[in-house]
């Protein structure tokens, strides 16, 4: 299984700062903002070396604020999966902005924000769910049971 090391409060502060710029892309209709905030997301699923929220604080501010940063071992497709799908949420959302759709498109935007609070904040991440439900059911699949 492909893992990667990962700092839970690094990636909570991620989360909550990405989740903060959709959310002012959203107050303010900046479509500029939006894009920055989607390339940023699709950096971040390629690796969290290029995730500048996630780095600023593992480097920075969490040694900065003297902070020990613990970190735990996470399936890297999980990882992957989730900051895809924040990116594409913000795609699906700038995509019908283009396609004269303002109104749904801001709701994907508003929708992308509100997910990323949740999982900065809650710790409940809805795609890393997503990720594990499919994941268990592509297994079960390929094993032959079908449950």
């Amino acid at each position: 299984m492909n893992k990667c090391s990962i700092s839970n409060d690094s990636l909570k502060f991620a989360r909550n700062v990405s989740g903060l710029l959709i959310l002012i892309s959203f107050l303010f209709h900046s479509i500029e903002l939006a894009v920055i905030m989607m390339a940023l997301l699709f950096f971040a699923a390629i690796s969290m070396k290029l995730n500048i929220f996630y780095q600023f604080y593992f480097n920075f501010l969490g040694k900065y604020l003297k902070k020990n940063l613990a970190v735990s071992e996470r399936d890297k497709g999980e990882v992957i999966f989730a900051w895809t799908m924040g990116g594409l949420f913000l795609l699906i959302g700038l995509v019908l902005i283009h396609f004269n759709l303002p109104t749904a498109g801001w709701i994907f935007i508003l929708m992308d924000s509100l997910l990323m609070f949740c999982a900065g904040f809650l710790n409940l991440c809805i795609a890393s769910i997503m990720y594990a439900a499919l994941k268990k059911m592509l297994e079960a699949k390929k094993d032959g049971s079908g449950k």
